[in-house]
């Protein structure tokens, strides 16, 4: 009786900690939907500049998939180390960290780096071994592995953490959610009375070993605390090299939408500030970044004239396109993209209107409501370029498949990232 009870009392215990595993926590600011992590391991998955391919691509996303909640890449070098881990030490590798990030997150997972530095003179090592210098090589990682955490300067440590700085630059421009410091190898060796035997600020005393793992942490503090977890959010009809360079794209009917259902805070939004700065109004929780760029249409419309153009159409709403200033959007009754101010007015009960966006919006007004009246503002309402669009040219370039726009495979790849993030998160 006493040993069945024992192992009920055991099953019931087993029980519950299964159970604890899959409850949800959070650490910080950061939420996590259960407790099962992939700790920094390295896998040798990456390629020979330690950049995300498809096999290391596939591993991680397979355990997104199979539910674990936060991964994290182990041995993250801000330089170009010999070792086989992942690296992420110049822009070009960005992209397909971003991938990756984008992959796990569809599965309510977050992705880690664990930053590391080894304790050997990068730069000196490898430029033996570009020489072809092999011998040379595996004598100088020898003698640095016992000798560097004595002989590095203060300013080889200086560059180290500035390298360190902009890993993370990178890391959160690929949409990383958190930044691990690998405790050990450099840092660690600084630390240690047993490798340490320096005797000016960064030895001796406690406080002076861990002077360089502090330096290490304030610099991550420092970037992150300049845009924590910046994402650079790009309207829909800007070129492919500049969605290349973005995390997500937009139009003007789901940019706040899409900026809504974004983790991140920090939003660089190009190339409108209008529009920018329209959905930054209704998102108080998060910050803006705005280029200073516009629509010259919009812009075009001006105080002065909406309001005569209200005094002579007292009984007229105003509907008004978010790439306008912000002093026209002050003086109007509905703010929408050009399909929702064609759904607004269509679907109100008042006759008379005041449309604030581009002349073309008003064949089809027209046509849904015959019975109402739209006034425009004045004059400047007018693209000439969307003018060049006409039938004739869209049914030949049909027909030939000319002109063709030709993009570099890479460019082209690039460019429909954001795109497609932009997809994923409007069917939220």
């Amino acid at each position: 009786m006493y040993s069945r009870t024992c192992i009920e009392q055991k099953e019931n215990v087993k029980e519950r900690l299964i159970m604890r595993l899959l409850e949800p926590i959070k650490v910080g600011k950061i939420e996590l939907k259960n407790r099962v992590m992939f700790p920094p391991m390295t896998t040798g998955y990456e390629g020979r500049d330690g950049t995300i391919v498809e096999q290391s691509f596939n591993f991680y996303k397979r355990l997104a998939e199979g539910g674990v909640s936060y991964i994290v890449l182990g041995d993250v070098a801000p330089v170009n180390t010999i070792s086989p881990t992942p690296k992420l030490f110049h822009d070009g590798q960005i992209e397909a960290f971003r991938k990756l990030a984008d992959a796990v997150h569809e599965f309510d997972c977050k992705l880690g780096i664990q930053i590391f530095h080894p304790e050997y003179d990068v730069e000196a090592l490898a430029e033996l071994f570009r020489k072809g210098d092999m011998e040379g090589g595996r004598a100088k990682m020898r003698h640095d592995m016992v000798h560097f955490i004595q002989e590095v300067t203060e300013e080889q440590l200086n560059s180290i953490l500035d390298k360190i700085g902009e890993c993370v630059k990178r890391a959160q421009s690929a949409g990383v959610d958190i930044i691990e410091v690998h405790g050990d190898r450099l840092i660690g060796s600084f630390c240690s009375t047993l490798i340490n035997r320096r005797t000016d600020s960064y030895g001796g005393s406690f406080e002076n070993r861990i002077r360089f793992a502090l330096r290490v942490v304030d610099k991550i503090r420092e970037v992150r605390k300049e845009y924590p977890d910046v994402s650079v959010v790009c309207y829909v009809n800007s070129t492919a090299e500049i969605k290349a360079e973005s995390d997500v794209c937009v139009t003007s009917s789901n940019a706040l939408k899409i900026v809504k259902n974004l983790p991140n805070k920090d939003i660089f939004f190009i190339p409108d500030e209008n529009l920018g700065r329209f959905v930054a109004s209704q998102l108080p929780e998060k910050h803006f970044i705005f280029n200073d760029g516009f629509c010259h249409v919009h812009k075009s419309i001006h105080k002065e004239e909406l309001q005569k153009a209200k005094e002579a159409h007292p009984e007229a709403l105003v509907l008004t396109h978010p790439e306008c200033t912000g002093d026209i959007l002050e003086l109007s009754d509905f703010i929408g993209s050009t399909s929702q101010i064609i759904d607004y007015a269509t679907k109100s009960e008042n006759n008379t209107f005041i449309i604030c966006t581009e002349m073309g919006v008003f064949y089809e007004l027209h046509q849904k409501n015959p019975e109402k009246k739209f006034y425009s503002v004045g004059h400047r309402q007018f693209c000439p370029n969307m003018k060049m669009v006409r039938l004739e040219g869209v049914k030949e370039a049909l027909e030939t498949m000319q002109p063709a726009v030709n993009l570099d495979e890479e460019m082209r790849q690039k460019a429909a990232l954001p795109l497609e993030k932009m997809l994923k998160l409007a069917a939220r």
